[in-house]
């Protein structure tokens, strides 16, 4: 993710540039499989089950609505959410925290280091058996914002830590 260039600020260095875990795209990419098998199977059973079209070609009209239906659910349980991960992204630089999501619509999230109280992490078994987690980042104000699927969430838990306890001073 390419930074906007500010001439009123020192230059950033980017730290860690990361998207959500791949494991995300693993339910999408079973529908797609799966899919694919189930339409292949109702293809043929129509073919054996549905007489010749325009004297005895096999390509009926049943064979393309099960072909859209089955293009149809790719889009919306494969496509999409491969989509919606491609468009997520999640950057540490040296002054701030980035997060970027959406397709159609863009949300951009920044948080200055300053403004960062605590950084916590949670891991479930899952998680740790793929090494990801959700990385929960308290601010000044009290609110908590999750980022979820963060792969190496203990590694990027360590840099912002390390970037946020000199930021942070104690109170006079």
């Amino acid at each position: 993710m390419r930074l906007p260039f500010r001439p009123d600020r020192p230059p950033e260095h980017v730290l860690i540039e990361t998207r959500p875990h791949w494991r995300g795209l693993v339910r999408p990419s079973l529908v797609a499989v799966i899919g694919a098998g189930i339409a292949g199977l109702a293809g043929g059973f129509a073919e054996l089950q549905a007489p010749a079209y325009d004297g005895g070609d096999t390509f009926t009209p049943i064979i393309v609505v099960i072909a859209v239906l089955y293009l149809l659910v790719v889009l919306r349980f494969t496509v999409v959410p491969w989509m919606r991960w491609r468009s997520q992204v999640f950057v540490v630089t040296d002054q701030r925290l980035v997060g970027r999501s959406g397709i159609v619509s863009k949300n951009r999230f920044e948080m200055p280091l300053g403004r960062v109280n605590a950084v916590q992490y949670r891991h479930t078994m899952s998680d740790r058996v793929f090494g990801t987690g959700t990385l929960i980042v308290e601010t000044a104000t009290g609110d908590y914002f999750e980022f979820p699927n963060l792969p190496s969430v203990s590694a990027v838990h360590e840099v912002l830590y390390q970037l946020v306890a000199p930021v942070r001073r104690p109170l006079r």
